[in-house]
């Protein structure tokens, strides 16, 4: 959470976006929702095809 905190700029809203894994996900997206964070979940492959449209290499 440390890291996290320190890795972004205070002044700007974040949006934690996440792939949808499973059950893999849930308990770090609870975490960070109970702790403030405004959390997004996607299909996985939502999330590629939306990288591929800002021509973001993998």
């Amino acid at each position: 959470m440390n890291w996290l905190k320190g890795s972004v700029d205070p002044s700007v809203e974040l949006l934690v976006v996440m792939e949808a894994t499973g059950v893999y996900h849930q308990g770090i997206a609870r975490y960070l929702y109970d702790n403030g964070y405004n959390v997004c979940v996607m299909q996985s492959g939502r999330v590629k095809r939306y990288a591929q449209s800002l021509d973001f290499r993998f």
